[in-house]
């Protein structure tokens, strides 16, 4: 009979250290002490295997709420925050490429959000609004103009105790696919179960993937011929993918250290969503 050596307290506990459970319980905790409805190890059905895989934390903020006078009827603005996130504990550094280039493009269609479906006749005239606020102001942290697509990790050559290489890792990789495909289905899913109901709200929901590590960030910029690092504690990455088109989709990477106030962020964006869609329909009433 095969002897299988049983793994010791102590090293059950390095080996939980190394991992991103601890982390996770961390994070649920923190973000349920912030008033989000916390879901655990959501799942999703892989549209490619069919199969269910998991995302390691789903959390949806309770409803901001403003009153508004909109064509004789009291209505209510409703803002929801909803993270999607994924943790690692990484032995070693993300390092993201900062790119120095005269021409950005905005964040449109680049993030991801669901909105009411208001009456035809002022559609448009919000829809555009709501639109060209967000994708022009510069307190909406996704109009950062200093966004990576190209990113690396480390590797330890074989044999080579000093030789390092660059590559993309596909734990890593796969983590970003996963944000990828959980967040198009959970606002598929969003827009399925509003479609046909009659709402007496004008509601807005934003999802906010995140890859939160336990690790360290940099940018990594070349200047002459030095390559300059600065450590950073969270970084917008534009994550391209091709799912039967090209997509684009932004994630923010977030050091575990940071993620307090980056919640306290994205709750700013969204009390500045109500104060300007409040605004916007303001000027839209009919």
């Amino acid at each position: 009979m095969e002897y299988t050596q049983q793994i010791s307290e102590n090293q059950i506990k390095i080996a939980l250290s190394n991992s991103g459970y601890l982390l996770e319980n961390r994070l649920i905790t923190l973000i349920s002490e912030q008033d989000f409805f916390v879901f655990p190890n959501e799942v999703y059905k892989d549209k490619f295997t069919g199969k269910s895989r998991e995302i390691d934390i789903y959390a949806s903020s309770k409803r901001i709420n403003k009153a508004i006078n909109f064509s004789d009827t009291i209505k209510f603005i409703q803002a929801n925050m909803c993270l999607v996130i994924e943790c690692q504990n990484i032995a070693q550094p993300i390092v993201f490429l900062k790119k120095n280039q005269k021409n950005t493009f905005t964040c449109y269609d680049k993030y991801k959000y669901f909105i009411t479906k208001l009456n035809s006749n002022v559609d448009s005239d919000i829809l555009h609004g709501y639109l060209e606020f967000f994708i022009q102001n510069e307190e909406f942290h996704y109009n950062s103009k200093n966004i990576s697509t190209q990113y690396c990790s480390f590797t330890q050559k074989k044999g080579g105790k000093n030789d390092w290489m660059a590559s993309h890792p596909d734990g890593l990789y796969e983590t970003f696919v996963k944000l990828f495909h959980f967040a198009n289905e959970r606002l598929k899913s969003t827009e399925d179960f509003r479609a046909d109901i009659q709402f007496k709200e004008f509601y807005y929901q934003m999802l906010y993937p995140v890859l939160v590590i336990q690790g360290d960030i940099y940018d990594a910029e070349e200047v002459g011929s030095e390559i300059v690092l600065t450590r950073l504690q969270r970084k917008l990455f534009e994550f391209n993918y091709f799912d039967d088109i090209p997509h684009t989709i932004l994630i923010d990477v977030v050091t575990e250290s940071y993620f307090q106030n980056y919640l306290a962020e994205i709750e700013n964006e969204a009390n500045l969503f109500i104060k300007n869609f409040y605004e916007i329909l303001q000027d839209n009433k009919v």
